[in-house]
């Protein structure tokens, strides 16, 4: 009676080894970044990088490093300060714009290590204009 369940046991470990095969990890190459969820938080305070004033009502735009697609903006207040919400989780890429001043770009990554990030103080070279 054995040997008529070895071959039916043979037959399904074949099958089910197909299946497990045909899964791949990560979705089989349709990874969106653009779907992550839209949880993080950036803060900080952009200053004049020589005199260390704050810069009211410069822009900042955030894009994902690996779409580049924009994700969201805002400008800081009339103190300097800024809080961007609704960022998409991984590597972003973060640029500082005033009137007068060298853009800067700055690359953050959230998820792993938190959904919300304190850049600090961020300083902005005069362009000389």
């Amino acid at each position: 009676m054995t040997k008529q369940y070895k071959p039916v046991l043979l037959f399904a470990l074949l099958i089910s080894s197909i299946s497990m095969w045909a899964q791949r990890p990560g979705g089989g190459g349709n990874f969106d970044p653009t779907k992550l969820p839209k949880i993080g938080v950036i803060t900080g305070l952009l200053i004049d990088q020589d005199s260390g004033d704050p810069l009211p009502y410069a822009a900042i735009k955030i894009t994902h490093k690996m779409s580049a697609d924009l994700v969201t903006g805002g400008m800081t207040n009339e103190k300097g300060r800024f809080k961007i919400e609704g960022i998409t989780l991984g590597p972003n890429t973060v640029e500082f714009a005033h009137v007068g001043y060298k853009t800067k770009t700055q690359e953050v990554r959230l998820g792993r290590e938190g959904t919300e990030i304190d850049l600090d103080k961020i300083g902005l070279q005069s362009s000389g204009v």
